[in-house]
């Protein structure tokens, strides 16, 4: 049963490889977005899936960007970045700084169980409001 599981996984491992392996081929595989925020919240996070960061433009859009593979990032959270993401899956690849590393401002606004996210989200929010802008962009009820 074991060695089951484990051909199965091994399965799934090299499809996808493969898979990422034919979109490199493809000029479009990776999506770069520069992000330059005025405003970064640390935020409550939903139990144990990582930190949870908003960072706000001037143009009222906020990234959410949710998970333990924000650990990973070197000399982050900063407010100027840019985000490397699979174009098909927009999974995030990796995370380059262009600017210092700062602490981000705490807030009391928290990602709630019924939200449905991924680790990178792209919405319409303000600093003052970004509770209510959540509930309304992302709660499933």
């Amino acid at each position: 049963m074991l060695f089951l599981a484990s051909a199965v996984s091994n399965l799934r491992f090299f499809k996808e490889i493969s898979r990422r392996q034919r979109l490199c081929e493809d000029d479009h595989a990776v999506e770069v977005i520069e992000i330059h925020a005025f405003r970064v919240f640390d935020i409550e996070p939903l139990g144990s899936h990582g930190p949870a960061l908003c960072f706000f433009s001037d143009e009222g859009k906020a990234l959410l960007l949710t998970g333990q593979w924000l650990l990973e990032q070197r000399s982050f959270p900063s407010k100027e970045f840019r985000l490397s993401l699979w174009s098909d899956s927009k999974m995030p690849i990796r995370i380059d700084s262009t600017a210092a590393e700062i602490t981000p401002e705490q807030s009391t606004v928290q990602l709630r169980a019924d939200f449905r996210i991924g680790d990178v989200e792209l919405f319409n929010a303000e600093p003052g409001t970004l509770q209510q802008h959540l509930d309304r962009a992302f709660s499933t009820r």
